[in-house]
């Protein structure tokens, strides 16, 4: 499909299901039906970035819920990969249909080249696509990571000692390539505004998070230009989502044929 398309279709369907999702919300009706339809057909709202080893089973896991708790559609990778494989063609679709990705930077964040293919990526789709990106330094400081000192520091040698082992040519040259972008993603990563856990209680920061997400993926849709047309379609989804007689959620199936039912 092409890419201009698809863009296009993406912007209009997140455009119907922010105004249905808003309705069913003020009505107390929303439920896991629209999360699950996004997780579904591989479209998530944020998209986690992390190290699995510092911060799985702890802080990421609670941003998880949280985020998820908020009907806000989260991609979580529950599987590590091995550090110097590729990153997952499953990964690279969730980041680049997110409309957000949030990564947390944490002190063995620069020890896994999945990571920071992730983060090179993560970087690139703000650039083409204007996604959001919220850093959070979990317990580290922006100035390490900026110049590569601390534990970032001792991770990028790392990885430049195991590509001078490298016998062949061509591919040490690859990796070098790939660790001068990660080098550089970062720099970039470091002089973003991003969000604070030192000093901060974890139950407070993951709300205070959350609510920012929210607050910034529903702030993306507003910032949307009216698309023409679309007034009679919403108002026609939103009484056919709702019995005026019993105030009651209605069954049924939606059928949206062609250009006309956009």
């Amino acid at each position: 499909m092409d890419m201009k398309v698809f863009t296009v279709l993406m912007i209009i369907f997140f455009f119907i299901y922010d105004r249905i999702q808003l309705w069913l919300f003020s009505q107390n009706l929303l439920k896991d039906h629209l999360l699950h339809l996004l997780i579904i057909i591989n479209i998530y709202e944020v998209f986690l970035s992390f190290r699995g080893v510092d911060t799985r089973y702890g802080f990421t896991d609670h941003l998880h819920k949280a985020l998820l708790d908020a009907n806000i559609s989260t991609f979580l990778d529950d599987k590590e990969i091995e550090t110097g494989g590729e990153l997952k063609l499953e990964l690279e679709s969730a980041i680049k249909t997110s409309r957000a990705s949030v990564i947390v930077l944490s002190q063995n964040y620069a020890s896994s080249s999945w990571c920071l293919d992730e983060l090179v990526l993560i970087l690139e789709q703000r650039m083409r696509s204007n996604q959001i990106v919220i850093p959070i330094f979990y317990h580290v400081e922006p100035t390490h990571i900026k110049k590569q000192e601390s534990t970032f520091g001792v991770a990028i040698a790392e990885h430049r000692q195991k590509m001078e082992k490298m016998t062949n040519a061509n591919k040490r040259s690859q990796f070098a390539q790939k660790i001068e972008r990660w080098t550089n993603a970062l720099t970039q990563v470091a002089n973003l505004k991003g969000m604070y856990a030192k000093g901060r209680k974890e139950k407070e920061f993951v709300e205070e998070i959350v609510k920012d997400i929210y607050r910034r993926l529903h702030k993306m849709i507003s910032d949307l230009p009216q698309l023409f047309g679309m007034g009679d379609s919403i108002e026609f989804i939103t009484s056919w989502l709702k019995d005026d007689s019993s105030e009651s959620y209605r069954g049924g199936i939606l059928t949206i044929l062609g250009m006309g039912g956009i």
